[in-house]
């Protein structure tokens, strides 16, 4: 199976992400379900480190959605975020970025 080439993985996350801030790494294990990415969101001093552990993408006919097992990063207050409104939560996935976001997570 191929795979999309890092460096288009990174410029498709930074879509993603869009006016919140800019990629500036992006690495991806798309077997093990973990992804490490070097984010400096807008109106932040300093890049934030992220790290999921472990995700599910789940195709659902007309409302696909992801679910983040487990993920930290590098700055309380976003863990606090993590816990409360990412891990383990059904998060629909808008009809417009689902497909850039399976070509990101895809096996």
């Amino acid at each position: 199976m191929e795979y999309a080439p890092s460096g288009a993985r990174k410029w498709a996350a930074s879509k993603f992400i869009g006016d919140y801030g800019k990629m500036l790494e992006f690495k991806f294990n798309p077997h093990k379900k973990h992804i490490q990415a070097k984010v400096k969101l807008a109106g932040e001093e300093e890049a934030i480190h992220l790290e999921i552990n472990d995700y599910e993408l789940k195709e659902k006919g007309d409302n696909p959605a992801i679910v983040v097992r487990e993920a930290s990063a590098d700055r309380e207050w976003i863990n606090l975020l993590i816990r409360d409104l990412l891990v383990g939560k059904e998060i629909p996935i808008p009809a417009n970025k689902y497909k850039l976001i399976h070509e990101i997570l895809k096996e």
